[in-house]
């Protein structure tokens, strides 16, 4: 539909939660918030004209799981009247913030945490953490609902490279450094919103830390916002990470270098938004969601599972003894923590494996078409490879996963042949990326 004016509504508010609370990322490391560096903030944007209204929630957190998501989109309907399918919850995949241990569905991923953790402790000393999140998401919804203003849009495309790498091919495998910016310009005198994304997992921080922080999310925040004021809205969105870190493009795992990048990453997305001089005010507006099913991968027997994971120690054990180089050595570390978690899946009854126990599972996918961008949401940690073919074939279009569930990796050919840390861990089966790839061109091209 071609409408003649769009009107938006933001909120921007911190989400930090409780020392005490387990840690999100690096679990290998048993760690309970102790402090904080720099707050994790939440964001709402809802872009409505007079006939749809649309919703993106984007939070500071590491996963999400079905049953959360489902909470806070019916409580944001109830208190803003946004019909519940027209409502995205993305999380940036931040690790240094709370883990909300998840209340899985059967067609779920299997959640595991550190085996000497009680999962039941963990429940509850997150339960009041998740109730705490569908609060304050859905009155942050209906505050934005209420400060709705007219806006103009713009969209340009920037490139940041030496922040994200290939982590399991960093000399020659894909990595898409393009950072697409959308630019919310007020036309009553606002502040300007600006929706950026970037392809890398934002994890720059040491994986022993135990203070809150945005990582390079937050530095990339406060550099946008240093730069373009205060007032500025600023949401980050986390594109095709699945293969994609800083590990071997850090000078370190430390807060100086979280600055470093940040500013690198932060100052790209300003000078991109900055270069925005064309915007629409008369824009195709359009939302549309489906499910698609992608079949399970069959997990090995568990004495096949312990022969895999004590071949994995093994090449890491030479590899050691050989003085192998620093990345080689970080790459079948992983892949050793990858053999170990599917050794613990096969030997989960049918019951706790829930989406492994089955042959097929649903992937939810909603596409949001903005004048001539369109942004695909979905529940991956996608691999770049993915992201490039489907950007080749539809321009303009930004790709975002950690939505509206958290299904682990969906990894390319290249990862199962080589056995890589994804592969062992994935739901998914060798060439399911093609059947998901396929579905979102075909679900992109139908708005």
């Amino acid at each position: 539909m071609v409408i003649k004016m769009i009107e938006i509504g933001t909120h921007e508010f911190e989400i930090n939660p409780k020392i005490g609370q387990p840690m999100g990322g690096y679990w290998r490391y048993n760690k309970f918030i102790k402090g904080m560096h720099d707050p994790v903030f939440g964001n709402i944007l809802i872009i409505s004209s007079n006939e749809l209204t649309y919703s993106l929630v984007v939070l500071d957190e590491l996963i999400l799981d079905s049953k959360l998501v489902e909470e806070m989109k019916q409580e944001i309907e109830k208190r803003t009247k946004i019909p519940f399918k027209n409502i995205t919850i993305h999380v940036n995949h931040t690790h240094s913030t709370s883990v909300t241990v998840p209340e899985p569905s059967d067609d779920d991923y299997p959640f595991l945490l550190p085996e000497d953790w009680d999962v039941q402790e963990m429940r509850r000393l997150t339960k009041e953490r998740r109730k705490g999140l569908v609060k304050i998401v859905s009155a942050a919804s209906e505050i934005a609902s209420q400060q709705m203003n007219p806006v103009k849009i713009g969209y340009m495309e920037g490139h940041a490279e030496d922040i994200g790498r290939n982590r399991n091919r960093p000399l020659d495998g894909p990595v898409d450094n393009s950072v697409p910016v959308l630019r919310f310009e007020s036309t009553i005198g606002n502040p300007p919103v600006i929706l950026a994304n970037f392809g890398t997992h934002p994890t720059i921080a040491p994986p022993e830390n135990c203070l809150i922080s945005g990582d390079l999310v937050g530095s990339t925040r406060k550099t946008v916002k240093d730069l373009l004021g205060y007032h500025t809205k600023f949401i980050y969105t986390t594109g095709a990470a699945g293969d994609v870190s800083t590990r071997f493009t850090r000078k370190s795992s430390s807060f100086a270098e979280v600055d470093r990048m940040g500013h690198i990453l932060g100052a790209e997305i300003v000078k991109t938004a900055e270069r925005i001089t064309t915007f629409e005010e008369e824009i195709n507006f359009h939302v549309k969601a489906e499910e698609i099913e992608l079949p399970v991968r069959k997990l090995p027997l568990l004495n096949e599972a312990t022969q895999i994971f004590q071949q994995v120690k093994k090449e890491l054990e030479d590899a050691q003894e050989a003085k192998k180089d620093l990345g080689v050595i970080k790459k079948l570390t992983e892949n050793l923590e990858g053999a170990s978690v599917q050794k613990r899946f096969a030997s989960l009854s049918k019951h706790e494996k829930l989406a492994f126990s089955k042959e097929k599972f649903l992937v939810p996918l909603q596409a949001v078409r903005i004048g001539d961008v369109k942004l695909i949401f979905h529940p991956f940690e996608l691999f770049s490879e993915i992201a490039l073919n489907i950007k080749a074939k539809n321009p303009k279009t930004i790709v975002i996963g950690y939505s509206n569930n958290w299904l682990s990796y969906i990894p390319t050919q290249y990862a199962f042949d080589e056995n890589s840390y994804e592969t062992y861990i994935t739901l998914t089966t060798p060439g399911s990326y093609k059947t998901f790839e396929d579905a979102v061109i075909k679900l992109l091209r139908s708005l």
